[in-house]
């Protein structure tokens, strides 16, 4: 009876160190936490390596995604240290989707339009991480365009 007991007791504080473990461990997967995805007329694409946001000092926010086709994204929203709903401007701000092709669509190009929303920003640091969504269509010089759809970034 008393080795039963032992034994039940040692698992007893196995199981809850082991558990108090798992629930301390801190999240390195910075795949779930630092990305960038959108569709781009439909397709998705996501960038868990070098994804993200952030905004510097100068209350400028940053995106940028590097998708596995070979595919870029850089957006840069001039005045944006607040959460809030940005209509990027082609004077201030910058957006540009350049295919592996060579070809580039850019918020500077006629017709082209970004909606840039920042839900969360981290609360500390001259650069702060921060969480967010956008979409828009963007033109090229000969006048195609992209649609970019269910963006989102996260740098948390």
């Amino acid at each position: 009876m008393r080795i039963y007991l032992c034994t039940l007791a040692l698992l007893a504080i196995g199981s809850s160190f082991v558990s108090c473990n798992k629930e301390e461990t801190p999240n390195d997967n910075t795949a779930v936490e630092d990305f960038t995805a959108l569709k781009v007329d439909g397709i998705y694409k996501e960038d868990t390596e070098s994804g993200g946001g952030y905004i510097s000092g100068s209350d400028e926010a940053a995106v940028s995604g590097d998708f596995s086709d070979g595919d870029v994204l850089f957006i840069l929203v001039d005045d944006a240290g607040s959460t809030g709903t940005y209509v990027l401007d082609a004077v201030t701000d910058d957006c540009t989707y350049s295919r592996a092709d060579g070809e580039i669509f850019s918020l500077s190009n006629a017709g082209s339009s970004i909606t840039f929303t920042i839900d969360e920003i981290s609360a500390s640091g001259v650069i702060r991480g921060m969480k967010g969504t956008f979409s828009g269509e963007l033109f090229n010089d000969s006048g195609e365009s992209i649609t970019i759809t269910e963006g989102e970034f996260s740098d948390l």
